[in-house]
């Protein structure tokens, strides 16, 4: 269809190559990209019902014909979709807790976690994709990233390479954790940052389920031991210069 708009439109046209570059870029960007494209859309469909129109068998049809043709084409698509479909649409909108526990969202791991929010920190690291939802269902609770954040930069800090570094690289950027304070996270089960934590003293494994585990740490005692260890690295490298110096002379 879009071979039959043949207008030149600089200002329309660039607008929408805008909005179809943002799309491409990040999935929250394609509503408004298609907010952008209806007018056009409309004058295609306009164009496409015109030549419909002029096709001989369809000439020989009355409106009302139309009509019913269409409405008849609307009645089987939604027999195609079923009962099952409207109700998980209500479903959806009456009950979301139910529903989500037949998705790959952990709204049980939430659930867990507002009944043992004492158990946890306030710092946590989760899945790209689980930040919104965490928004949704833990109101208040701080999270490390969610689909507004790729594009954000402070200065030399891009929150979402950090991302990258600690959650999708194997093996995991650890330092990552200690740059922000890290306490607890929320991760798929098959992750390698799960599977890095699972290994570490420092962090203990508070909840697991098919879909996520969840695990915690003592800031305080992890605070203290990555001390402790940049200590005796710092007293190690002395040693090494002075003994350099003796070595000289």
């Amino acid at each position: 269809m879009i071979g039959w708009y043949r207008r030149v439109e600089p200002v329309r046209w660039g607008v929408l190559a805008v909005f179809l570059a943002l799309a491409g870029l990040h999935f929250r960007n394609i509503p408004l990209f298609l907010i952008v494209s209806l007018p056009l859309v409309a004058e295609l469909l306009q164009k496409a019902a015109a030549r419909i129109a002029q096709q001989p068998l369809v000439k020989r049809l009355r409106p009302p014909q139309w009509v019913g043709g269409l409405t008849l084409a609307l009645g089987f698509v939604l027999l195609y979709l079923g009962p099952d479909h409207l109700q998980h649409v209500w479903r959806f909108g009456v009950d979301p807790a139910a529903s989500f526990r037949q998705t790959s969202y952990p709204i049980e791991a939430v659930e867990w976690i507002r009944a043992h929010r004492d158990r946890l920190g306030e710092r946590p690291v989760h899945d790209y994709q689980y930040g919104g939802f965490l928004l949704w269902w833990l109101p208040g609770q701080k999270i490390f990233i969610d689909g507004r954040m790729p594009a954000w930069r402070i200065g030399e800090r891009w929150i979402f390479k950090d991302y990258i570094a600690v959650r999708e690289t194997d093996p995991p950027q650890l330092a990552m954790l200690e740059k922000y304070s890290i306490d607890w996270a929320l991760l798929r089960r098959d992750t390698a940052l799960a599977q890095a934590l699972g290994r570490l003293p420092a962090w203990h494994r508070e909840y697991e389920d098919t879909k996520v585990v969840i695990y915690a740490t003592d800031r305080g005692a992890a605070i203290e031991q990555s001390s402790y260890s940049k200590a005796a690295d710092e007293e190690e490298a002395r040693g090494e210069r002075f003994r350099a110096i003796a070595r000289s002379e």
